[in-house]
């Protein structure tokens, strides 16, 4: 009887391989009978290990998802963790020649948006070069409009062309004072086709009544209260 219970187990044993070292609890497990051999075992078992520890050390490393219910201070150290400068003069945005007062602003609004640093300095760059291809797409359509009226102008003017801008140097020299003055180049309105044709045209009007001296170019009447006389004088006695 009992070489037959022993023969039992050796046959067992036999078809368990080298499984059959194992305590009973592992011997049929799963994940030990893909293995063949103890090595093939051993091997998976180290490379199991070595993928862990890789993954233990990236979650140790890694910023943890901030909860719906975090408090003022928990989403001050989230984002601050991820790159969130401590105060806004923190940011390094590219100038450009911008207006100091435009870059407390976007600095102000970045880190009250919580951009990191590396978010607003790209943001602040794409912004700059945006507005600069706005600003040269408007001086090429001002340079083109500009062309078009000199085309014009000269077409209507012809040899007068050159007198008639002379003229409106002039005028504008004259008659625009340097607040205005500094209004128009301000603004760029001193490129607008629209306020050369302007001013060139009002400048002929005013040359019409006008010599070039400044002197009345024809007798003028003069009102007086109860009285028009012509200031011209009178013709000699004969």
């Amino acid at each position: 009887m009992n070489d037959q219970v022993n023969n039992g187990d050796q046959g067992q044993n036999t078809s368990l391989g080298w499984r059959a070292a194992l305590p009973d609890e592992f011997k049929e497990h799963e994940f030990v009978k893909n293995f063949q051999k103890p090595g093939d075992f051993v091997k998976a078992a180290i490379e199991i290990k070595t993928e862990r520890d890789s993954l233990k050390s990236r979650l140790e490393e890694s910023i943890p998802r901030l909860p719906k219910d975090a408090s003022p201070e928990e989403v001050e150290v989230f984002y601050r963790s991820i790159g969130m400068p401590e105060k806004p003069d923190s940011y390094e945005l590219p100038a450009d020649g911008a207006d100091p007062e435009m870059l407390r602003w976007a600095k102000t609004a970045f880190h009250r948006s919580r951009l990191t640093t590396d978010q607003a300095k790209t943001l602040a760059g794409e912004f700059n070069a945006y507005i600069k291809s706005l600003v040269e797409k408007h001086e090429a359509e001002q340079v083109k409009a500009r062309e078009a009226v000199e085309k014009q102008l000269r077409a209507e003017l012809g040899m007068r062309y050159e007198e008639s801008l002379e003229h409106a140097k002039r005028f504008w020299k004259a008659h625009a004072d340097s607040e205005f003055q500094q209004f128009v180049e301000s603004t760029g309105l001193g490129n607008d086709p629209r306020l050369i044709r302007f001013v060139i045209n009002v400048a002929k009007k005013f040359a019409e009544d006008r010599s070039m001296s400044g002197e009345p170019a024809k007798q003028k009447k003069e009102i007086v209260p109860g009285l028009v006389y012509d200031k011209s004088p009178a013709p000699p006695k004969r």
